[in-house]
């Protein structure tokens, strides 16, 4: 009686446990090394290939036994990593889950350059918020613009709420600096504020002087 050998295909040896990151999280390696075996060939001649359901959330690369998960910006959900291991032309399939939480991105802007000015001047004048970036999902959330400090004793100053634009006017015969600091808030419970700041100088300028008592 002759029983004739045959090759088997490689097996899963250890499972790879579901993940679960936060948004934006920082690549992470997972070894392979052990994740497949075969009962009739080396199991460190074993090769592996990857592949991510979800490259636009978590792209894969592979080095030896090392897979990388790279979780790409601003990206949450879940995606499906199959690592498939070839043994002598046969193959089989690890298949885990990569769960993306969601986490809130502070609001992103950047103010306009610093304003110097001269006592008494004209006309309103202006610094402008520009926003950055936003998340697809996050486009519906509503930011609020504050000012600190909210007034100065050398011009009048106010703040739009919903763009960020501060308005400048003169306050008559007064000068001085200020560093004003903008936060915006979108009213999420973390990740939820950012500042940015600029400085107002009004240089004081010399005046004529004025009759103070008129002859009789």
């Amino acid at each position: 009686l002759t029983v004739g050998a045959v090759d088997d295909a490689p097996a899963v040896a250890n499972a790879i446990a579901d993940l679960t990151v936060d948004e934006d999280a920082a690549d992470l390696p997972v070894d392979l090394a052990d994740t497949f075996t075969d009962l009739d060939n080396d199991d460190t001649a074993i090769t592996k290939t990857a592949v991510s359901s979800d490259p636009d959330l978590v792209a894969v690369a592979l080095d030896g036994d090392t897979l990388t998960l790279d979780f790409q910006p601003d990206a949450n959900g879940a995606a499906t990593i199959t690592v498939t291991g070839t043994s002598n032309g046969k193959t089989a399939d690890e298949a885990f889950t990569v769960t993306v939480t969601a986490v809130n991105d502070a609001p992103a802007f950047a103010m306009g350059a610093d304003l110097v000015l001269a006592e008494d001047f004209a006309a309103t004048h202006t610094v402008t918020a520009t926003p950055g970036p936003v998340p697809a999902d996050e486009v519906a959330q509503p930011v609020v613009y504050t000012l600190a400090p909210a007034t100065v004793a050398f011009a009048t100053v106010a703040i739009d709420p919903a763009t960020g634009l501060v308005s400048v006017e003169a306050i008559a015969n007064a000068s001085g600096s200020q560093t004003f600091t903008v936060t915006a808030n979108d009213g999420e419970a973390l990740h939820n504020t950012a500042t940015a700041t600029f400085t107002l100088t009004v240089g004081a300028v010399d005046d004529a002087p004025a009759v103070a008592n008129a002859i009789a």
